[in-house]
């Protein structure tokens, strides 16, 4: 095979689901949830969200109104679950189908309050934004009255430092969200992210009735900046060797020139590039694994291939070889800090040619499989 392929172990997903949820009861969340906007961070909602509900997981949080009947017709049981779109609805149709799909809105200004009012009897979430300053009513704008009618069945916001457990803004966040959860009182909260559920930022704010968002956490990206990962890879990028060549000191490699050997240097040149999704940046920055060891990349990134210093490994390297871009040898945190971005973006820009395979659960001590 030619292409580039990402495996998604969900064994690993399980793994995470497990601890993170450990982790949020810990810190006083009553319910955990899952993020799977996006494709499930890019890794494939259908097989994720089966895989997660399949664990017991009963909330689901999306952006976007298509995703959520997307993942009402992927769950299996989907009555008995609860699907929140996070973007709310943008116009009355919008609101008109999302009512009749069962979706619950994230209700975030005043526009989408009155877009709502004629389902005001279905459950609706409200956002209220406590230092964002990106969705949500703003908090001096809400009181006693403003939601009076409507069924409101969660009441959210999001830590903008989360991932950061020293920042001065959670401290005023968190006292927020405790204003919030007395304003609601027995309505339950959502404040909790994949960070806030392992520091216990918040265990105090929500009042014990806090239902934390489980995202990035999930999917193998630790969720704590500086810190020790709590959560294991879950997905694995490879690609095979295209091509392994010789050039000697003082030649360069690839567009613009960029990289000049300083010595005689074997490349290995993988197919794999950025319209499948690898940052440019990781040009020149980034290594790979194959035989293991670390390779670096030389020069830039092309749209289909890259190229690596194999002169460590050249007496065993074959063509056809797989070379891991991310994964358990070079963590997907590794990669996007190498490439100047974060997990979440790496994972969701992976492209549509990338061949994407699923592991899984070991059942009976017996290895991960592939899934069907």
């Amino acid at each position: 095979m030619s292409s580039p392929r990402l495996t998604v172990d969900l064994g690993a997903l399980a793994t995470n689901w497990r601890t993170l949820q450990a982790a949020a009861a810990g810190a006083g969340c009553v319910e955990s949830s899952a993020v799977v906007k996006a494709n499930a961070y890019g890794l494939g909602v259908e097989p994720v969200a089966r895989a997660l509900a399949s664990l017991g997981c009963r909330r689901f949080f999306v952006a976007t109104p298509p995703e959520g009947e997307a993942l009402r017709d992927i769950l299996p049981d989907a009555g008995t679950c609860e699907i929140h779109v996070l973007s709310g609805p943008t116009d009355a149709a919008t609101a008109s189908k999302m009512a009749s799909a069962g979706l619950i809105p994230s209700l975030n200004d005043p526009h989408q309050l009155a877009l709502w009012k004629p389902y005001r009897h279905r459950a609706a979430a409200i956002h209220i934004d406590t230092g964002m300053n990106r969705l949500g009513f703003p908090l001096e704008s809400v009181d006693g009255a403003t939601f009076k009618g409507f069924e409101i069945a969660l009441v959210m916001s999001h830590l903008a430092c989360a991932d950061t457990p020293d920042h001065p803004l959670n401290a005023v966040q968190r006292a927020r969200c405790e204003h919030i959860a007395k304003m609601f009182q027995g309505i339950p909260t959502s404040f909790a992210n994949s960070a806030a559920a392992c520091t216990g930022n918040l265990a105090a704010a929500s009042q014990g009735r806090d239902i934390a968002r489980l995202g990035i956490g999930l999917y193998g990206g630790n969720p704590l900046t500086d810190q020790p990962s709590p959560v294991t890879a879950v997905a694995t990028l490879d690609a095979p060797i295209l091509s392994i060549r010789h050039a000697t000191a003082g030649e360069t490699i690839g567009y613009g020139a960029t990289h000049t050997l300083t010595q005689a240097t074997t490349l290995a040149v993988i197919a794999a590039g950025y319209a499948d999704g690898i940052p440019r940046t990781l040009g020149g920055s980034g290594t790979v694994a194959c035989r293991g060891r670390r390779l670096p990349i030389l020069g830039r990134i092309s749209m289909d291939t890259l190229t690596i210093d194999a002169t460590s490994i050249a007496d065993a390297l074959r063509p056809s070889e797989r070379a891991e871009l991310f994964g358990r040898n070079v963590s997907l945190d590794e990669t996007a800090s190498h490439a100047g971005t974060i997990p979440y973006e790496l994972l969701v820009r992976i492209g549509p040619r990338v061949e994407r395979r699923y592991l899984r659960a070991p059942q009976n001590g017996k290895g991960a499989k592939l899934a069907p």
